[in-house]
Parts: C-alpha cells; sequence; structure tokens
C-alpha cells in the first residue's frame, strides 16, 4: 500500500491518492496523521482518489474505521468524495451510509469529474494535484 495526501485552499481541501492493496491498519495510520496534520481545518472537503487501490476490508472492518472516524478527536472532514474502481462499490457505499448517519456526507463516485461537480470544485485543477500526489506515491514505492 501506499498513500500520500495533500492540504490545499488555506487548509479547506485535502487530497489522498492511494495505491495497491490497503488494509484497515493501513488506514488507521493515515487517519492518525492526518487527525494531527494542524494545517487541515475543521469541516473541510475531501477527496480520495483510490481508483488505483484495492481495500483488504470486511464488514467488520469498514465498521471499526467508520466508529475511529466518528470518535476522532477533531471533526476535521465534512463532505468526502471517494472516487473509486467499480470493484470497490459496496464497500464504500457501506462507509458512505455509515457516516452519513452521523451528519457526514460521504458519496462514491466512479469519475473525478462527477464527483468535483458535487463539491463545487474544478476537476481540472483538482486532476493536476491528484497527478503530482499520484507521482509521489509511486515513486516512493519504486
Amino acid at each position: 500500500m501506499a498513500s500520500e495526501y495533500g492540504v490545499f485552499n488555506q487548509g479547506s481541501v485535502v487530497l489522498e491518492y492511494w495505491l495497491g492493496e490497503v488494509t484497515l491498519d493501513e488506514m488507521l495510520q493515515h487517519e492518525l496523521i492526518q487527525n494531527q496534520d494542524a494545517l487541515i481545518h475543521n469541516q473541510s472537503i475531501v477527496v480520495v482518489d483510490c481508483r488505483d487501490a484495492v481495500f483488504q476490508l470486511t464488514p467488520d472492518c469498514i465498521e471499526q474505521f467508520s466508529q475511529v472516524i466518528l470518535n476522532r478527536p477533531r471533526d476535521i472532514f465534512h463532505k468526502v468524495a471517494l472516487i473509486i474502481h467499480p470493484d470497490s462499490w459496496e464497500l464504500a457505499t457501506d462507509y458512505s451510509q455509515r457516516l452519513w448517519q452521523s451528519n457526514k456526507e460521504v458519496m462514491a463516485f466512479h469519475s473525478l469529474d462527477a464527483a468535483s461537480v458535487w463539491l463545487d470544485l474544478d476537476s481540472k485543477n483538482l486532476q493536476k494535484r491528484l497527478t503530482s500526489l499520484k507521482a509521489t506515491c509511486m515513486a516512493s514505492i519504486a
């Protein structure tokens, strides 16, 4: 697994890129790091590009990760767009449904353009920044 994230627009937008096989432990470690990142403002918008990721998660893992998100000490994320590979649809919708119950908006998309419309962000700018995160991520595993 490899992942990278960047904080943009004075901390109001977070972009993440995920690559390869992803486990619950890796997601929890990533969450811990982001929760401690002072650059990320509360109620930020998040774009998670995981089209190149394969999640090794059971429904119990989704429940555990959802509880971590719901119980985090800071309310750093408000709207989250998950851009997923079609094989991840069931896991993404399960996660989304668990968080919507807490007034956190999490939506799964198959395209960056659709996610950009929902978040009211410029898709070309997002693509450029995600491409940079992807290059950094791939260089770290090379």
